[in-house]
């Protein structure tokens, strides 16, 4: 599917991590983790804003480079590994 049809199938990775941060739960949050490894760079970014939202309470990641997002999704890795 990814091959065949990318944007679809980010667009459907895209929309989960939505549904993972509305529900908001310990095991939502697993996989919002597991999102970080997401290939798209769009996909990344909503699950590093919805683990900011859900694990600290903080606003959207305001980052202009890439190098700023790989460096939250690291660190984020790093907070939920001790909340868990």
């Amino acid at each position: 599917r990814e091959k065949a049809e990318p944007d679809v199938a980010s667009n459907e990775r895209l929309a989960a991590v939505k549904l993972l941060h509305a529900i908001g739960d310990r095991a939502s949050t697993a996989l919002l983790v597991r999102a970080l490894d997401d290939r798209h760079n769009v996909v990344q970014r909503d699950a590093i804003n919805a683990l900011r939202d859900l694990l600290e309470q903080k606003g959207p990641l305001e980052a202009n480079s890439i190098f700023q997002q790989l460096n939250e999704v690291k660190r984020l890795k790093d907070v939920a590994a001790t909340k868990a």
